[in-house]
């Protein structure tokens, strides 16, 4: 990966706060984006998506390209995250893509089910590993030219 940051910012979701900081070091490492934006719950990253969908937030700095979600969290999990997510304006999905990680293997199925939602990029098994990053950006590259 080339030496220049491929966003300006992401979000990472996740309760664990151990897998928020290895996965945070694995993106920085592979200077994915200039700033990564930890949230520890589903409703923590929805506040934040709200000030900027109301125009609160407005550095890019503060607006996440991509947001990685985990699949299972209490009280809110990938699945109501992505129902609150469709609720926000076109302006804010537009700019937005989501990544679902989760510690536990999806079905074919399942992973067909979330990969149809439009705003979701992919589904990915943690940790985040250099081979996940490259496969996402490979990914992102080729969402691009549709």
């Amino acid at each position: 990966m080339s030496s220049v940051y491929a966003f300006p910012a992401l979000m990472l979701v996740d309760d664990s706060r151990i897998d928020n900081l290895i996965n945070k070091k694995v993106l920085e490492r592979e200077m994915v984006a200039a700033q990564v934006i930890v949230c520890t719950s589903g409703g923590e990253a929805l506040d934040h998506l709200r000030k900027i969908d109301t125009g609160q937030v407005t550095d890019e700095a503060e607006i996440p390209s991509l947001i990685f979600v985990d699949l299972y969290m209490p009280e809110m999990g990938g699945r109501q995250f992505l129902d609150e997510f469709s609720r926000f304006s076109e302006r804010v999905r537009g700019k937005m893509r989501i990544i679902l990680f989760s510690g536990s293997i999806l079905s074919q199925e399942q992973r067909a089910e979330f990969e149809s939602n439009p705003s979701v990029l992919k589904c990915i098994t943690k940790p985040l590993q250099k081979k996940n990053i490259e496969e996402l950006m490979a990914s992102l590259r080729e969402s691009r030219q549709d």
